[in-house]
C-alpha cells in the first residue's frame, strides 16, 4: 500500500519529474548558481512529499472492505430480483 502512495505522489514518472521540475524552479526558485544555497529547501519538499505518503494509505481500501461492498450489491441485486418477482 506504501509503494501505491508513492507512486500516486511521485506521479508515476515523468510526471513527478515535471512537478519537480517545476516546484524548484517557480516555487524554491532554484538556478544554477545559487543550487547550494537552496539545496536544504528542497530537501525538506521531498522530506514532506514522503511524510504525505501516509496520509493516502488509509483511502485504499482492504480486501475485506471490498468483499463487503460486493455482498452489499449482490443482496441488494438479489432484493430486487424478488421484488419484480413478487409485482409479477
Amino acid at each position: 500500500m506504501i509503494s501505491f502512495g508513492m507512486m500516486i505522489l511521485n506521479g508515476s514518472g515523468i510526471l513527478g519529474k515535471l512537478l519537480g521540475y517545476f516546484i524548484s524552479k517557480y516555487l524554491v526558485g532554484v538556478t544554477n548558481e545559487n543550487v547550494a544555497q537552496k539545496y536544504h529547501i528542497l530537501q525538506y519538499i521531498v522530506i514532506a512529499s514522503h511524510c504525505c505518503e501516509y496520509l493516502i494509505v488509509p483511502l485504499i481500501p482492504i480486501k475485506s472492505e471490498i468483499e463487503e461492498i460486493i455482498v452489499k450489491s449482490k443482496s441488494k441485486v438479489m432484493e430486487e430480483k424478488t421484488s419484480e418477482n413478487n409485482q409479477i
